[in-house]
């Protein structure tokens, strides 16, 4: 009974080894029989780096009280990672929540809104332009009156006066975006001016030729700051749309017995509306002369509008009419030209101090328009109409951010 008994236990042992050897040989598989996830570098470089776990031995008691020596041994081994997911698995549902933003627009930047710049907020400013325009007046048209008791026509085209000085005021005011982004303006500018000489009428007499001209300008406009152009230089391009309004005329007067005693006609006149939209596009440079407050200044200006041009052509004759007034006539022509304007002003800028928002300016300006008339044709086939506008002069501004 004894050798029994022995021979069950040694039995029994001989098994408990033969499993010890089996798991130490056999690598653990994950449940279901699926193949272990794949092992990146990263996990195998942690596995080497800790030291392995001695193993109890056979019959040994499990440390921290186990059961049994074959589970302390698999507690000891390392463990595969969990079976991945089925790609047939439902996905989570995408939130439609919005983007997070790294910063919120339109506040102070510490890099964007220096103390050299003006700060945002609003700005505004006048500009004073004492300029000499020059007009150069070509407009052509055929007249329709009655002389002397027949009817006759006639072509008018008269030259213009040399127009005097002016004072053509400029003002604007805006608001300055934070954060670079900027700053919008609406500017008004005003020039009016006349002008009046001696010339030889129609009838070959002494004769007053007087010409006027203004216009209006209206710019809404959107300038940004290009802040790496240069150390010590700023540039500043502007994009925009120009409406511009502008008249002209000129207008002969002769004696009326003088008139009456050759052609008689004692008055001649023509004159030209202008009704114009386009585009406005400028750029600014200004060189700073080190920490003086004092800068060298550049800025062009070039608008192309599309104009709707109205022409007219008076005249009036020593004939009477039935109501005993001289006899007049009128013609009106209408038409679209293409306006081309550009405007340079060159000078020095100077600010009180280096972070003042105060900036005043002197310089000069020329401008240019071309084309400001309706191409009309004579009674000879001639197409002769022309306009265009020349002023230069002195320009004072003062610019105020708050």
């Amino acid at each position: 009974m004894i050798k029994m008994t022995q021979l069950l236990l040694a039995g029994a042992a001989a098994l408990a080894l033969s499993d010890v050897g089996l798991a130490q040989d056999t690598p653990p598989k994950p449940p279901g029989g699926a193949f272990a996830d794949y092992v990146s570098p990263s996990d195998l470089g942690a596995a080497q780096d800790t030291p392995p776990t001695a193993l109890p031995l056979p019959g040994a008691p499990a440390a921290g009280g186990g059961s049994g020596s074959v589970e302390a041994i698999l507690r000891a081994l390392p463990h595969p990672r969990d079976v991945p997911a089925s790609m047939f698995a439902t996905s989570t549902p995408r939130t439609s929540a919005p983007m997070p933003i790294d910063a919120p627009y339109f506040v102070r930047d510490p890099l964007l809104d220096i103390p050299q710049f003006p700060a945002p907020g609003w700005f505004a400013g006048a500009q004073l332009q004492v300029v000499k325009p020059t007009l150069f007046n070509h407009l052509g048209q055929v007249g329709q009156y009655t002389q002397k008791g027949t009817r006759t026509s006639t072509s008018v085209q008269l030259p213009s006066a040399p127009l005097d000085w002016t004072v053509s005021p400029y003002l604007f005011l805006g608001y300055r975006l934070p954060s670079g982004f900027g700053d919008f303006a609406v500017a008004y500018r005003y020039l009016a001016t006349v002008g009046s000489m001696g010339v030889r009428g129609a009838a070959n007499g002494p004769a007053i030729l007087s010409s006027r001209l203004a216009f209006n300008m209206i710019d809404l406009d959107y300038s940004s700051r290009e802040l790496n152009f240069g150390h010590g230089w700023d540039m500043k391009p502007t994009l925009g749309l120009r409406i511009l309004t502008l008249f002209f005329d000129s207008q002969s007067d002769q004696p009326f017995a003088l008139a009456a005693a050759g052609n008689g006609t004692f008055q001649k006149r023509e004159t030209n509306n202008l009704v114009g939209l386009g585009p406005h596009a400028a750029l600014e440079l200004s060189r700073h002369l080190g920490n003086s407050g004092w800068a060298l200044w550049l800025r062009t200006d070039f608008t192309d509008a599309f104009d709707w041009i109205n022409d007219g052509a008076f005249t009036r004759s020593t004939t009477l009419g039935p109501a005993g007034r001289p006899l007049a006539s009128q013609t009106y022509v209408f038409g679209h030209e293409d306006t081309p304007i550009l405007n340079v002003q060159v000078g020095v800028t100077w600010k009180p101090t280096r972070y003042s928002g105060t900036r005043l300016f002197l310089g000069y300006q020329y401008e240019h328009f071309w084309a400001l008339q309706a191409i009309n044709t004579f009674s000879n086939g001639t197409t002769a109409s022309l306009g265009q506008l020349t002023d230069q002069g002195v320009v004072m501004q003062a610019t105020f951010n708050y």
